[in-house]
């Protein structure tokens, strides 16, 4: 494990929050050692707004990063993401997406999640981006999760 570089937040948000394929990867091969990096982005909630800016879209990329490394370490903050009211459209589908690499206990987290039907509703603002009951279904679907939360989880094919 080799730590991610503490100025490769600085070093994506200079160039307006999209990493380049080099830094991506760079934060990729450092697999445990880019979580404390992405929990640092994703810890700013303020950055999950939805709008456009560098630090916006930095999250979202903090977040496939995350389910690309598919590290099980990873599932808490994904789950806080996902579960957070401020941006449920664009970053929760993000989260659930990463989660759903990760597979196992991460599929749980979002069974779990998507039985909660409080946070079915897409504000207004992000109409545009799938509904959580939309993901729960292609998810469902893909994952081969039962419809009736009362069921265990079962893993479909990687």
């Amino acid at each position: 494990m080799v730590a991610l570089a503490e100025d490769w937040v600085d070093r994506c948000l200079a160039i307006g929050g999209d990493p380049t394929l080099e830094q991506f990867d760079e934060a990729v091969a450092s697999g445990r050692g880019a979580l404390p990096v992405m929990a640092v982005i994703l810890a700013r909630a303020d950055w999950r707004d939805g709008d456009a800016s560098p630090e916006s879209r930095l999250s979202l990329h903090a977040i496939r990063i995350l389910g690309v490394i598919a590290e099980p370490a990873a599932i808490p903050m994904l789950a806080s993401v996902l579960r957070d009211p401020r941006d449920p459209a664009r970053h929760g589908d993000e989260a659930a997406l990463a989660l759903a690499r990760i597979g196992g206990d991460a599929l749980r987290v979002l069974q779990a999640t998507f039985a909660d039907h409080e946070h079915d509703a897409v504000p207004h603002d992000h109409s545009h981006v799938r509904s959580p009951v939309a993901l729960r279904t292609e998810l469902g679907e893909r994952h081969h999760l039962p419809a009736d939360s009362d069921h265990a989880v079962q893993r479909g094919p990687h």
